[in-house]
């Protein structure tokens, strides 16, 4: 557990210090760091523990910048947060953070995002609406377009 907190703390001091920025990116998975990310325990104490998680590194070919500036096409970017299989990933809308120099990777991915469209409603009570946006004030229902 220690070692999980340890390494927590390195990662999130190595991303403070750069702007977040959002991407769509294709994923190739290079290797399993070995690297404890996440630790799931059990017990009433939480005194049996395992890990849950490794930090995985892919190279990513930058497919669109959405928010930030990236100008390189080709980055690489490490993941831990999940038990993920170990395999490559196209077109993922990922929020990243930018390491220090010295890390093994350029990048973290620190959340992965669904691409999805919605439609919205200034302002309608009822309960099929799964998100509440307020956009300058004005607030709206929204909810998954509906395919046609």
């Amino acid at each position: 557990m220690t070692r999980f907190i340890i390494i927590f703390i390195i990662f999130t001091s190595n991303s403070c210090f750069a702007e977040e920025l959002t991407a769509v990116l294709d994923l190739k998975f290079i290797k399993d760091t070995g690297i404890t990310s996440g630790v799931m325990c059990y017990g009433d104490e939480g005194e049996d523990c395992h890990t849950w998680s490794t930090f995985y590194l892919y190279d990513a070919k930058v497919r669109k910048v959405i928010s930030g500036e990236l100008s390189q096409k080709k980055i690489t970017v490490i993941y831990g947060r999940h038990a993920l299989l170990k395999n490559n990933r196209k077109n993922v809308v990922v929020r990243l953070k930018q390491l220090r120099p010295d890390a093994e990777a350029q990048y973290q991915i620190i959340e992965f995002g669904v691409a999805k469209e919605i439609v919205c409603f200034e302002s309608v009570d009822s309960r099929q609406f799964s998100v509440k946006l307020e956009v300058a004030d004005v607030k709206f229902q929204c909810m998954e377009k509906l395919k046609e």
